[in-house]
């Protein structure tokens, strides 16, 4: 199931049983669904339907692909400490880390 919090509201994904007694598809599976839901930060519950609106939809594409951008920036800050601690302690750095230290604007100072 598809569970994700944006602006402070969750939205997910759950399946309903309708209680009838000869209903198949919930004696079969899970229930009907799946539904989208949203809970905000007070506990408020709405139901959203099938499909999410196309602008949460656009709005959880930007965020992830913001995600993605700060994991890879994370990932170059970490080799910058790397390579600035390899500095601090007299040893070589290697090519990544010279890199790293670049592409902060360090150039050539620490290499």
């Amino acid at each position: 199931m598809n569970r994700f919090r944006l602006n402070g509201v969750t939205y997910y994904q759950e399946y309903r049983k309708c209680g009838k007694a000869g209903c198949r598809v919930c004696q079969r599976g899970p229930g009907h669904g799946p539904y989208w839901y949203s809970r905000d930060r007070l506990g408020h519950r709405e139901y959203i339907g099938r499909q999410l609106p196309p602008s949460i939809e656009a709005a959880r594409a930007a965020y992830r692909q913001k995600f993605e951008e700060m994991l890879e920036e994370r990932g170059r800050l970490r080799l910058a400490l790397t390579a600035i601690e390899s500095h601090i302690n007299g040893l070589g750095l290697s090519n990544d880390e010279k890199a790293a230290l670049q592409g902060l604007g360090y150039g050539d100072t620490l290499a």
